[in-house]
């Protein structure tokens, strides 16, 4: 059966899917220097975007219900164009995930997120963390083509180059912290390099927070802004392709858990359902308890969102891409 998603995008069963997962920032002081705060979706493509401006992303969590998704075009089709299949605990897991994104279609008005890889090293509960390494090592720029679950590791050295610009660069603490010097891009920089492989129809899915970094009174105006296109573009979405991902949610709130399902998310107990959307995306910690820090050999800095730290305790499983 065809539902609304395939009658729109006659490509959407065979077209690439990028996954860019990536530390993310609406960076007030870029934009005051000519960032552009604002872009546009390609015609000839649909962008998925975790976080609204303010919040942050729970990557790990984000990443282990959507794999499936990700691996399995016709799964990743059905649930997007409102056919949800499998147990209603399934549903109830990706559909919970799905009610944190946003969707945009081609042509639309997204804010110009800021990506940034941070470098260095972090250690916590004797475990150590790098950006390329344990759960950050799942981090990356990825191309899934269907019919071919193994996805390719797309623009490696540009990656790379981020992580090794950002090492012992990140200078300062809480509302003083300085990262003029790192090397980032944004939605738009990936926009163009995207661009570059000549698809006919893509899907873009940034998986990565949508931090602030708010240092200007005027700023208020840009965030209100952001916050407002993100509701739009949800709204937009759901009228479109007759789908309401958080109205279905919600009509399965009250099923149980059941051990053998959550296994295949990677989830082993009751305290992993993500029976909620907060289990996705946490609101901006405070800007002065926003960062942690630890001192590297060199006398670098590494800064990590809190967030990484509750994911250590949250997720049971590191998942590992397979490449070519």
């Amino acid at each position: 059966m065809v539902n609304h998603l395939q009658r729109a995008f006659k490509e959407i069963d065979t077209a690439p899917l990028y996954f860019i997962s990536i530390h993310g920032f609406y960076d007030m002081e870029k934009y005051a220097e000519g960032t552009p705060y604002l872009t546009t979706v390609p015609e000839n493509t649909i962008v998925i975007e975790t976080s609204t401006i303010g919040n942050n992303c729970l990557f790990m969590n984000i990443l282990s219900i959507f794999l499936p998704l990700l691996e399995d075009r016709s799964l990743f089709v059905s649930y997007l164009g409102g056919d949800y299949v499998g147990t209603p605990l399934t549903q109830k897991i990706i559909l919970t995930a799905l009610s944190t994104c946003q969707f945009y279609l081609p042509g639309s008005t997204i804010g110009n997120r800021v990506l940034e890889a941070t470098g260095g090293v972090f250690r916590n509960n004797g475990l150590v963390e790098s950006e390329r390494t344990g759960l950050h090592g799942n981090m990356g720029f990825y191309k899934y083509t269907p019919g071919n679950p193994k996805p390719e590791n797309i623009f490696k050295q540009r990656y790379s180059e981020l992580i090794s610009g950002a090492y012992g660069s990140v200078e300062g603490r809480g509302l003083q912290v300085n990262t003029s010097s790192i090397p980032f891009e944004t939605f738009e920089t990936m926009f163009k390099r995207i661009n570059e492989f000549g698809d006919t129809f893509k899907i873009i899915f940034f998986s990565s927070c949508g931090e602030i970094r708010d240092t200007e009174p005027s700023s208020i105006r840009i965030i209100q802004q952001i916050r407002d296109i993100q509701k739009e573009s949800v709204t937009v979405w759901n009228e479109k392709m007759r789908v309401n991902y958080n109205e279905s949610r919600l009509l399965l709130k009250d099923i149980p858990f059941k051990q053998g399902v959550g296994r295949k998310f990677g989830l082993t107990s009751e305290n992993y359902v993500p029976r909620y959307p907060r289990n996705f995306t946490d609101p901006q910690i405070p800007p002065l308890s926003m960062t942690l820090r630890s001192a590297n050999k060199k006398g670098g800095t590494r800064r990590f969102v809190k967030k990484s730290k509750r994911n250590f305790k949250r997720k049971n499983r590191t998942i590992k891409f397979r490449r070519n």
